[in-house]
């Protein structure tokens, strides 16, 4: 039974547990520490997951900045076991189970959630150093290898004008490199952003804690409930606490925010259900790829090629061909007999993926496509010179 005697420590009455003297004067406290963990583990669970599989994927890695992949990848894993690890102190501290109390466990489990909890801003800092590092020792090899190539045109004006129009027209241009890239580097500075304002708000909550000093501990629990002191430092605690909230919300929200600013993302991340990101709205691949095959069909038989040359394979990764095919098949209805068998076969010379050839067995009669798009056969011929 707790004694109330003025003469003896708070701290004392309360066996030196931080958590019952605040379950017994601050218990919405506990509500908080229940309803908080929940929240953000079943965002940041399946996120992370999600996040380390798309993340680590060969085409996030080719589309955009390889190094930003695997950082986002590693921030991924520190995420989902930052919510493995704080899963014990929650029971531990929002449900009084005593699962730290073991022998071993209490001096093992602050190894692994402190080492988590600074790994995210360290990678943070890593990574951020390197891109500063990267981009400064390629400016100053692009200057001075301007300098020794360029240096004697540099007074010519008419030159400089020149490449400022070309800049000014290349800036124009719809490279899909380097849009990944700068879309990734957007994803980048929002995270670190958002990392660095919640380890912040952290920060400062704790130095405040330090400074600010509690009441007199040698009051009842009833003179505590009445002090201004005591009800002041009180009040901070569940600042604080809303403050600590917030602060794990940075290993949850990185899913969000890679849905939000990175497109590539949003495409991979379609994939996985099916479905493609057409333009801002999601349409289902199948229905897509029926519609694609339907105006392939349709501009063939106008241009009078056979259709099985046009038709794509739909593939997990080829909804982007399909979505180039049916824009070029929409493009070639108001056109000229001439101008769309010209289109058809400048499409042909693409990479797009197309059904592979297969070589006649000996002894079939060998045939091609003609130019009216029905199969010819080939016929033998006697060159001079040459008999039997």
């Amino acid at each position: 039974m707790v004694d109330n005697n003025g003469t003896i420590s708070v701290y004392e009455r309360y066996n030196g547990s931080d958590l019952l003297l605040y379950q017994r004067f601050v218990p919405h406290l506990n509500i908080i520490e229940r309803v908080n963990y929940p929240i953000w583990a079943t965002i940041g669970l399946p996120g992370g997951l999600f996040s380390i599989y798309l993340w680590s994927s060969r085409p996030m890695r080719r589309g955009g900045s390889a190094a930003a992949a695997i950082y986002q990848a590693c921030v991924g894993v520190v995420d989902v076991s930052f919510f493995i690890v704080y899963l014990f102190w929650y029971l531990h501290v929002a449900w009084m189970i005593p699962v730290l109390d073991n022998p071993g466990v209490c001096e093992i489990f602050p190894l692994f959630n402190y080492a988590i909890q600074y790994l995210s801003p360290m990678l943070t800092v890593v990574f951020t150093v390197e891109r500063v590092l990267h981009d400064t020792t390629n400016k100053k090899q692009n200057t001075l290898q301007h300098l020794i190539t360029n240096g004697p045109t540099l007074p010519n004006m008419e030159q400089l004008t020149q490449m400022q129009t070309l800049r000014a027209t290349s800036m124009h241009q719809g490279d899909t490199y380097n849009r990944n890239v700068r879309s990734s580097t957007i994803t980048l500075l929002c995270t670190s952003s958002y990392v660095v304002v919640a380890h912040l708000s952290v920060a400062i909550g704790v130095l405040i804690h330090n400074l600010l000093p509690a009441g007199n501990e040698y009051l009842t629990d009833e003179q505590i409930e009445q002090d201004p002191q005591w009800r002041t430092f009180f009040i901070f605690i569940t600042v604080r606490t809303l403050i600590d909230s917030f602060s794990m919300t940075h290993y949850a929200v990185k899913f969000p925010i890679y849905l939000a600013t990175s497109r590539q993302f949003r495409h991979e991340f379609s994939q996985l259900f099916g479905f493609t990101d057409c333009g801002g709205c999601i349409k289902c691949e199948k229905k897509q790829h029926l519609l694609t095959g339907d105006l392939i069909r349709q501009s063939s038989s106008a241009s009078g090629v056979n259709p099985s040359v046009c038709q794509l394979r739909p593939t997990k990764h080829s909804t982007h061909l399909l979505m180039t095919e049916e824009r070029d098949a929409a493009h070639l209805v108001g056109l000229p007999k001439e101008a769309r068998r010209k289109q058809v076969y400048r499409a042909k010379d693409t990479l797009a993926p197309v059904q592979p050839r297969r070589r006649p067995s000996p002894g079939l009669t060998r045939s091609v496509i003609g130019v009216n798009g029905t199969r010819v056969p080939v016929t033998a011929k006697a060159y001079p010179g040459k008999n039997g």
